[in-house]
């Protein structure tokens, strides 16, 4: 794939690009960041700024976007970038581990790298790019660029997408760290002091709307973390597809990562 062909219009690039208005936004989520290769820089825990979308449907995908500073972050030519995030509890959300060799790559020059790793069945073939944004479970992307004497740095920002429900349902939970984005800073303060007010009124508003035969128990999933009527929305998803199997069909989480090829790599 070219850096963002079958892409331009999507969520996922609209997100990424900045072109999305977050419905809400989320403070406490930290990254630690860490490399290895010919050498292995010291690792770095950095705040997280969380935007959360709402495109429709009962998954909410949010954005992490992490400040690397004016200095970037200097890296190994090829090796591996780890990114661990983790969510205001200081619970890990998810581990990204991204190889890679960059050995090639021109002294003033910028790149990319995008991760993404997909909820779908074991032994499926990758699916075709107008499909992913439906089996999109967790995507990281990467800036690479050198310098003059052909050092090479992670440089601007790293922007995670994560759609897990879940973590919707952890941040509502704790109204205090659920803020709605808004342009006036006293609206945002006037949230913040009547929040713990509302926890107890909205947790019996929740019950009493609640639809008959809708279960609120959510066991875990056994394989991400998820919700288990989540779990049934990506059964659906797999039998849209072609994917259904009377007798189970085994599901797992497969990572797969992109760079851009005409041209690989462009001046700064």
């Amino acid at each position: 794939m070219g850096p963002s062909t079958g892409l331009l219009g999507s969520f996922e690039e609209s997100a990424l690009k900045g072109r999305l208005e977050p419905v809400a936004t989320v403070h406490g989520f930290t990254a630690e960041l860490g490399a290895s290769g010919a050498f292995c820089p010291p690792h770095r825990r950095l705040p997280v700024t969380v935007f959360f979308y709402a495109p429709g449907g009962t998954n909410a995908p949010y954005m992490g976007h992490i400040n690397l500073g004016s200095s970037g972050y200097r890296v190994s030519r090829s090796g591996t970038i780890q990114v661990s995030l983790f969510n205001p509890h200081g619970t890990l959300v998810k581990m990204f581990v991204v190889l890679y060799d960059l050995t090639s790559m021109p002294p003033a020059a910028r790149t990319f790298l995008r991760q993404r790793t997909l909820y779908m069945p074991a032994r499926a073939e990758a699916p075709q790019p107008h499909h992913m944004h439906k089996w999109l479970r967790y995507l990281i992307h990467l800036r690479f660029m050198t310098s003059k004497s052909g050092k090479l740095y992670l440089h601007t920002d790293i922007r995670i997408l994560v759609s897990r429900k879940a973590d919707l349902d952890t941040a509502t939970a704790h109204s205090a760290l659920f803020r709605p984005v808004s342009t006036n800073q006293s609206e945002d303060v006037a949230v913040a002091s009547s929040s713990n007010q509302n926890t107890d009124t909205g947790e019996k508003n929740k019950l009493a709307n609640q639809k008959p035969g809708i279960s609120t128990n959510r066991s875990p999933n056994r394989v991400f973390g998820g919700c288990s009527d989540f779990d049934q929305e990506i059964k659906n998803e797999m039998r849209e597809f072609g994917y259904e199997n009377q007798n189970g069909v085994s599901y797992e989480l497969r990572s797969f990562t992109y760079a851009p090829e005409n041209p690989k790599y462009s001046p700064r």
